[in-house]
């Protein structure tokens, strides 16, 4: 009789045995499976001893020993492997004994033999499922006379599944469709059931992370009006002391968040395992060294859920996968009432540079300055709040100066630059633009500072004096302004380079 095996005998003569009397048929054993995975800087190649499929979906994997040794002596590799490939659970056996692990709870035991099929199947599914129905029944937030429209409802709800599942994804929602308002509901249902990766009895710790401080001070505005159980920490007012671990929701742009100090990150004073849901809001995704922040800060809080947020719809990323979670576009918002109309008005100064070609030269000349100045007095009356892009911030100054002349007699410093060199006085000069009031300006020139989160519901116009390639870029601009508000009939975006034509194919279009 023999008494000494090696890995393939014992896989042989008593795992495979094991699997058929559990009713695994060999379709659905995948034997010798190559495996990709990431160690955080390349890909490798690995291979596990079987992967298990049924209804052709993997379901777990099994890591073989040889007679003699410890079943769960290889069990770490087959972790890192499951982990890859999304599987909750995780087998090693030495033909005798039969290891099962659980990725879903990080605990393991001994078991008597492999689960069947349906076994195992159901194994996987009753924990989401019943997490999936306590989320889906935990109480949202209404205040008195307020509704959650059906296609927020829809996010929300895809959130709580993704959640359940242990998932993340981007959401595509146009500006003004209510992301904010979207994130505040998925969080507090997520407070009410003490929702958290660990499972442990507390409320979940969230990272919010943003690209602008105002969109950070918008966010806090937001959640105070409703004021419930969870301490707001925005962290971008702490570097100087260190980052705080009180709290439930934590917030700060990722520039800030990936600050150096002493070659250190400061976000890596959190432990690893620290937050339970990571939110990127106004996620963009074009710029190389965002992409960079943002990754490393994702897979340092591997452990936590990853939602992206984004008014544009979105390329594929490598952070939140190909296909977004939930879409809802700026054109569905129109047309379901959600959104302000947009009127497109394309103005081509022909007779001072020719049939098509305008370069940024022809655009930023004081000729042509003074032209898209005079222009605008035809197609603002009476004057509604305005921003206009411009080609650099010389051009906007200019742009900014020729106005000012032409409506003195109107109104007194009616327009206003704000870009990056205006720093805290054009921080100030928005807070003005966007209030209102005596004094404050009506129109705001700019180059890309006011290209996201405006939040500035009664913006009647956006004008283009620049060129724009990317039609994302173009209809983000455009979305800043499509809020509704009590008076307004529609967005008025006067074009002076046909940037639209990308957008929009008719010359006037009331969308």
């Amino acid at each position: 009789m023999k008494t000494r095996f090696s890995e393939a005998d014992t896989r042989a003569e008593f795992i495979e045995p094991a699997l058929k009397r559990s009713k695994w048929k060999p379709q659905n054993i995948c034997r010798e499976y190559c495996i990709t995975y990431s160690d955080g800087k390349i890909v490798r190649r690995g291979f596990v001893d079987y992967l298990l499929i049924h209804n052709n979906i993997p379901v777990a994997i099994i890591e073989a020993k040889r007679a003699g040794k410890r079943a769960n002596a290889g069990l770490q590799k087959a972790i890192k492997y499951a982990s890859n490939k999304q599987l909750r659970f995780v087998y090693a056996s030495n033909g005798k004994d039969i290891y099962e692990f659980d990725m879903y709870t990080g605990k393991g035991q001994y078991i008597n033999y492999f689960p069947t099929p349906d076994e195992l199947l159901m194994k996987i599914a009753t924990p989401y499922i019943s997490l999936q129905e306590e989320l889906h029944k935990a109480p949202t937030h209404l205040r008195e006379n307020e509704s959650i429209r059906e296609y927020q409802y829809d996010a929300i709800e895809i959130v709580m599944k993704s959640i359940a599942k242990r998932e993340g994804g981007i959401l595509n929602m146009a500006p003004g469709t209510g992301k904010t308002y979207v994130t505040f509901q998925i969080l507090y249902k997520l407070f009410q059931c003490n929702w958290n990766i660990e499972g442990a009895n507390r409320k979940p710790r969230v990272l919010v992370l943003t690209d602008r401080q105002e969109m950070i001070e918008q966010f806090v505005s937001f959640f105070s009006r409703y004021g419930e159980d969870y301490i707001l920490t925005d962290l971008s007012k702490e570097q100087k002391t260190g980052f705080s671990v009180e709290g439930n929701i934590f917030l700060s742009t990722y520039r800030r968040f990936s600050f150096k100090k002493k070659k250190h990150e400061y976000y890596k004073i959190y432990p690893k395992s620290f937050f339970d849901i990571i939110i990127i809001d106004a996620y963009k995704g074009r710029s190389i060294s965002q992409q960079d922040i943002l990754s490393d800060i994702l897979k340092y809080f591997n452990d936590a859920i990853h939602f992206g947020f984004s008014g544009v719809p979105q390329m594929a990323s490598d952070m939140f996968g190909s296909e977004p979670l939930y879409q809802y576009t700026l054109e569905e918002g129109i047309k379901d009432g959600f959104l302000s109309p947009v009127k497109i008005h394309r103005i081509r100064p022909f007779n001072l540079f020719g049939e098509w070609e305008i370069t940024d030269s022809d655009i930023t000349s004081p000729v042509s300055v003074r032209f898209i100045a005079e222009k605008l007095l035809e197609y603002l009356p009476p004057l509604g709040k305005t921003i206009i892009y411009c080609v650099d911030q010389t051009h906007a100054l200019n742009i900014c100066n020729a106005i000012n002349e032409m409506y003195l007699i109107h109104i007194f410093g009616c327009c206003a630059r704000v870009t990056t060199a205006d720093g805290a006085a054009g921080k100030e000069t928005l807070k003005r633009f966007r209030n209102g009031g005596w004094g404050a300006p009506v129109i705001l020139t700019t180059v890309d500072s006011l290209s996201t989160g405006l939040d500035i519901r009664d913006l009647s116009n956006i004008v283009i004096c620049k060129h724009i390639y990317e039609k994302n870029k173009l209809l983000q601009l455009i979305s800043n302004g499509t809020h509704l508000a009590e008076g307004k009939e529609c967005l008025n975006v006067i074009d002076f380079t046909h940037a639209t034509l990308n957008l929009y194919n008719s010359s006037n279009c009331l969308y």
